[in-house]
């Protein structure tokens, strides 16, 4: 009789807990049907911001100014502030399609615009046909002096996503008389002093500017395979003033003479830049112009991203993007 009773009242306990748990089960489960009962508000605005967050997975141009500006308003300790940040640090957005998207995480995200352009910005080699010292020159400006942002130069074409081909006319020097006028220059005391023949006086030449200029025409285009991604004419010249010293002779007791004495280490220049291998070299300093006006030019094209790369890749060669097609007249540089 006694462990009946035992079991009696363990049975009973049993069905106490049993029937309290169902009690107790029954709001639980009714608040967990509807958790955003009491921010009805606040969840329909969230529930239209990722909305908005899911057409701009498709399409990058939702994220706009309108977009941003109640993204601000929101604040960043918002909710939609920090769904966005998660889904913007993830890579779900294609952010750099827009400039002001691009602005936007620039100025939120600094280092995840960096890593981001860094792991976007396309390989370019550069190639001037006929001319690899001059391309071999071109890549070392824009590699130390023009690498921008959002783009790497390289010096190798197996290294590159992207070949500039720079192909054209260039022209030789070209010399064109600037003007000119008669010196006189007294020489110093310890050759007018000379006994004999030895006696300098003046020296007397004629002082005149040259224009020196290199032309170019020149078709840059920006390719990858057999796809055209840029095209640009460039038409434009370089030019420099080399001063020069013609007819120079030497005044003496007897008359003049031409003699290579000099008054001064100036007048010698003058005379050099006068001869055959001056003018040479008065050319030749035209080349870094000319490599930096060649720099300049390929700096200005439109390099796509390694996105747009592989996008152009899967539509395939048909389907190839010439976004600087409208420039066909070119422009013409001067410097």
């Amino acid at each position: 009789m006694k462990t009946f009773d035992r079991r009696n009242t363990a049975l009973a306990l049993a069905l106490f807990a049993l029937v309290g748990g169902m009690v107790t089960l029954a709001p639980a489960t009714a608040e967990a049907t509807h958790p955003q009962k009491k921010g009805a508000v606040e969840s329909r605005g969230t529930r239209e911001f990722l909305k908005r967050l899911d057409r701009a997975g498709h399409d990058h141009r939702v994220l706009d100014q309108r977009f941003f500006g109640d993204l601000e308003r929101a604040g960043r300790r918002s909710r939609e502030w920090r769904i966005f940040g998660q889904l913007l640090l993830s890579g779900r957005f294609d952010w750099y399609g827009a400039e002001t998207s691009r602005y936007w995480v620039r100025a939120n995200y600094p280092n995840h615009y960096a890593a981001h352009m860094a792991a976007l910005a396309p390989r370019v080699f550069v190639r001037v046909r006929g001319a690899p010292k001059l391309g071999e020159a071109v890549r070392y400006e824009l590699m130390q002096s023009y690498g921008r942002r959002g783009v790497i130069f390289v010096n190798r074409p197996g290294r590159a996503d992207l070949v500039v081909e720079v192909d054209g006319l260039i022209s030789g020097p070209l010399f064109s008389a600037a003007g000119s006028r008669s010196k006189t220059v007294k020489f110093p005391k310890r050759y007018r002093r000379a006994a004999g023949a030895t006696q300098l006086l003046y020296a007397r030449y004629d002082r005149v500017r040259e224009r020196v200029r290199i032309e170019y025409d020149l078709q840059l285009s920006v390719r990858s395979g057999g796809r055209v991604f840029d095209r640009v004419r460039a038409r434009g010249y370089v030019s420099e003033v080399i001063i020069s010293a013609h007819n120079y002779r030497v005044v003496t007791p007897a008359g003049l003479v031409a003699r290579e004495v000099f008054p001064s280490r100036k007048i010698e220049r003058l005379y050099r830049n006068a001869q055959a291998q001056g003018r040479l070299q008065g050319a030749a300093s035209l080349q870094d112009r000319l490599v930096h006006a060649l720099a300049h030019e390929v700096r200005d094209l439109r390099f796509p991203s390694r996105f747009q790369l592989r996008r152009a890749q899967r539509l395939g060669a048909r389907y190839a993007i010439v976004p600087g097609a409208a420039r066909g007249k070119g422009r013409r540089a001067r410097h």
